[in-house]
């Protein structure tokens, strides 16, 4: 905290995950705090461009911003609508292995690209990894792979070797029809307005045929 002080700061920039008490402190010394929200739908994320464009005194960069990013889904919605919905039940990857929490953004991505997330059929509230025989029994359609986390030295390409050569991945639809595809994870896994090109990305994973009718807007 001595540290923080010492800098001067016009503003600090702090997350839920903090102790309140932390704020409180920054702020009865003076320090203007903006409490960064826990965000899990891209509506949790316009509402903190909002709020941060507020306290750095950019409210209408902020609105454009949050505009841009509508624009952009009402037009991913409108490519969608022109075809038929598929049952489509996807799961998010590290290399070979995968992530559950309740609550997490992927969850409005993969809804607004019209497919579901296969985790949640988990019906869980405990956040954890998932064993290698969850996975096999949840049974994925399509598997996304990206280009952060602890396997990104591998590339998509290489991430997605090791899901195929793994003897107890070999039953999973995904891995038998190659339905692995990568994504860039300043996308998939953002929670800033890059979520909306996550999901456009996964849409034009899931329906190509959306988007091969006229420009796709990129």
């Amino acid at each position: 905290i001595e540290q923080i002080v010492a800098l001067r700061p016009d503003l600090v920039i702090e997350t839920t995950f903090h102790s309140p008490e932390l704020v409180g402190y920054l702020r009865s010394l003076g320090i203007n705090v903006y409490v960064y929200p826990t965000l899990a739908t891209i509506p949790d994320i316009e509402r903190a461009i909002a709020g941060l464009g507020a306290a750095v005194g950019e409210s209408a960069a902020a609105t454009e911003l949050i505009a841009g990013m509508e624009r952009e889904l009402a037009e991913i919605t409108a490519r969608l609508s022109t075809v038929p919905r598929k049952n489509i039940r996807a799961l998010h990857m590290d290399s070979d292995v995968a992530y559950y929490a309740k609550h997490i953004s992927l969850n409005d991505i993969y809804a607004r690209a019209g497919i579901k997330n296969v985790t949640n059929e988990l019906n869980s509230d405990l956040t954890r990894f998932l064993s290698k025989e969850e996975i096999v029994a949840l049974d994925p359609e399509l598997i996304l792979l990206t280009d952060w986390g602890s396997y990104a030295k591998e590339g998509v390409a290489g991430q997605k070797a090791m899901i195929m050569a793994d003897p107890a991945y070999q039953t999973i639809q995904a891995v038998r029809k190659e339905a692995i595809f990568g994504v860039q994870g300043k996308h998939l896994l953002t929670t800033s307005h890059y979520i909306v090109r996550g999901v456009r990305d996964v849409a034009k994973i899931a329906y190509p045929e959306a988007f091969d009718k006229g420009k796709d807007g990129e």
